[in-house]
């Protein structure tokens, strides 16, 4: 079994999903399409846009928190409960079509033993 490279919890979902082998391939690459003067500068420049990225999208995250008045944690929060409630209702629907079909195959039974002439 392969082993991936798994992001962080805060970024999970977020970034890019590389394996090692993938890793050096694209590393590689990199080295023979810009050379090895040029990477640590380009390196330095994708770490800049990378951190820009991020800046925009927490300031994105505020902006919606502040405009709205909610807090994302507690729409996760939310999002749990209300999953939880789901599969709740979804046993206890199962429960009841189960008993639904207990009491059906009782109620034939019982038609059977009180008509027997009418199998």
């Amino acid at each position: 079994m392969r082993r991936r490279f798994t992001a962080p919890k805060s970024y999970a979902g977020q970034m890019f999903d590389f394996n090692a082998g993938e890793f050096v391939i694209l590393a590689v690459l990199a080295v023979i399409i810009f050379g090895p003067d040029k990477l640590p500068e380009l390196a330095r420049k994708a770490a800049r846009v990378w951190n820009f990225l991020r800046n925009i999208a927490s300031d994105a995250k505020e902006q919606v928190r502040d405009g709205f008045g909610i807090d994302l944690n507690e729409l996760e929060d939310m999002k749990t409960e209300v999953s939880a409630v789901a599969a709740q209702l979804k046993n206890e629907a199962l429960a009841g079509a189960e008993q639904v079909t207990e009491i059906r195959a009782e109620a034939e039974t019982l038609a059977k033993d009180a008509n027997p002439t009418n199998t």
